[in-house]
């Protein structure tokens, strides 16, 4: 039966094909492509095929080369997925057959191949989800897509293991010496960001880099290594990139051959710095949506072999509010205080309340848990289990909210503790928790703000809340 995720045509020759059942047997646990790799020529389709990552047991799965017979001539490109990136849309052209296909991530990176025949179709995963396993059929060429979706994962709840060389531009020889300030970084600890580069080079090649890098969270500069290849000696210019402290590094440009003849680096805030010669194949990186590169990684011999800075998500902004602003409830001796912010600080400040989860019985509110929509990158967060020591049997109850639908008023009841819990959405929808005692609160947002982070005190029970407020998103 066809799918609600199907494109092109099933042919009398159409032969079917399902990674689901390769899939199946691992009782159906969360997955995700981690590698797609597309088969086309000039014309149309060919094939495609993909590698899964089984999130939990971070186990890889090689789906089914699905392949149609007319590969003469055909060429491959393979789309390496980052391990928060997902494909969320897929569209290209068709008729009886696929003629070209358009691959685009929540990232917003794209990988697009075949030809120009068909007619326009557009595939996007709903709210929330992405695209996570292959099917369709084949014939001579590929006839139809018929993709099966899932929800995002709850970042946080998985460990990932990283794709080597995803940002990797150059080469490695015999004699390529690996450097990196990833090991110095954690010693300082916390987020960082570049803070100023030194290119060492002449008008032909790059002989070297070395960056100081901006500690987030103390406001300490950390000076990385020195890695200069052995044919420096002083001959060139050293090159300096000075990035503000609101700035970030997210493209990284040049050309290389069996060196680094070129290096470009551009920032967010539009800024361009270029060093070196002429020589070798151009070459491009762009960190994915609301990411920088923040860590330098590559290899060195005479001259630098190749570059591969690693990336981190924009640190969020200062929040526009002051702490307690919306708080409700009393804080007491043994009040723990809990805030969603840590495990939200390393995303893009654009989230919003995807899932909001109330621990409750008809007299009083014994904990909360959210989870998180992050725009920009598109990834669900899950949010820490805030729940006193009292609880033990009562309600757990669940809101989902929709793409477009925000918190934009608290309300309920409180003594001592958290009596009652209710909020309501710029949709007009209201919920309610909880029992009739203590006294009577009621909160708005500011206008065009929604209350987007989870904050409060807890003992036995919720003692007080405190959300922090967001500017509502306007682009979906």
């Amino acid at each position: 039966m066809q799918g609600q995720h199907f494109a092109g045509h099933k042919n009398p020759d159409t032969q079917s094909f399902d990674d689901s059942a390769l899939l199946n047997k691992y009782n159906g646990d969360t997955h995700k492509i981690q590698e797609l790799t597309l088969v086309s020529n000039h014309n149309q389709v060919v094939g495609l095929s993909a590698t899964y990552l089984v999130l939990g047991s971070n186990e890889v799965v090689h789906g089914g080369k699905h392949v149609g017979h007319k590969v003469d001539g055909s060429k491959t490109d393979t789309l390496r997925l980052e391990n928060d990136e997902y494909i969320t849309e897929v569209s290209g052209r068709g008729g009886d057959i696929i003629d070209s296909l358009k691959i685009t991530t929540n990232t917003g990176r794209t990988v697009e191949v075949g030809g120009k025949g068909g007619n326009a179709f557009k595939l996007t995963a709903p709210y929330g989800q992405h695209f996570a396993t292959l099917r369709g059929g084949l014939g001579g060429d590929l006839h139809f897509l018929d993709l099966q979706t899932q929800a995002l994962p709850e970042l946080g709840r998985y460990s990932f293991t990283a794709h080597p060389d995803q940002h990797l531009r150059g080469k490695r020889h015999g004699d390529t010496k690996e450097v990196s300030d990833v090991d110095l970084l954690k010693q300082h600890g916390g987020q960082h960001k570049i803070k100023q580069i030194n290119v060492y080079y002449d008008d032909k090649f790059v002989y070297g880099l070395q960056v100081d890098y901006l500690n987030l969270k103390t406001g300490e500069t950390v000076k990385g290594g020195l890695h200069v290849g052995s044919h420096w000696e002083g001959q060139g210019q050293v090159g300096q990139v000075q990035v503000e402290d609101d700035e970030y590094v997210t493209e990284i440009y040049g050309r290389h051959g069996d060196v680094l003849d070129f290096i470009g680096f551009r920032t967010t805030n539009e800024n361009s710095s270029e060093f070196g010669g002429p020589g070798g194949a151009p070459f491009s990186v762009k960190a994915p949506n609301g990411r920088h590169f923040a860590t330098l990684k590559g290899g060195l011999g005479g001259h630098v072999h190749n570059v591969e800075f690693t990336t981190e998500a924009i640190y969020p902004q200062k929040q526009n509010y002051q702490e307690g602003q919306h708080r409700r409830g009393k804080t007491h001796g043994d009040s723990q205080k809990f805030d969603d912010d840590k495990v939200l600080r390393n995303y893009p400040p654009s989230h919003k309340i995807w899932k909001l989860r109330v621990f409750h019985d008809n007299n009083t509110i014994y904990g909360v848990q959210a989870d998180y929509f992050v725009f920009g990158p598109n990834v669900v967060v899950q949010g820490e289990r805030h729940v006193g020591n009292q609880w033990q049997n009562g309600s757990e109850d669940v809101v989902e909210l929709a793409a477009d639908e925000y918190i934009t008023e608290l309300h309920g009841r409180h003594g001592d503790i958290l009596d009652n819990f209710g909020f309501k959405t710029n949709k007009g929808r209201n919920f309610t928790f909880g029992g009739n005692g203590g006294n009577q609160f009621e909160v708005q947002a500011p206008a065009g703000q929604h209350f987007g982070t989870l904050a409060g005190g807890l003992g036995g029970h919720v003692h007080n809340l405190d959300f922090a407020v967001l500017p509502i998103h306007t682009r979906q």
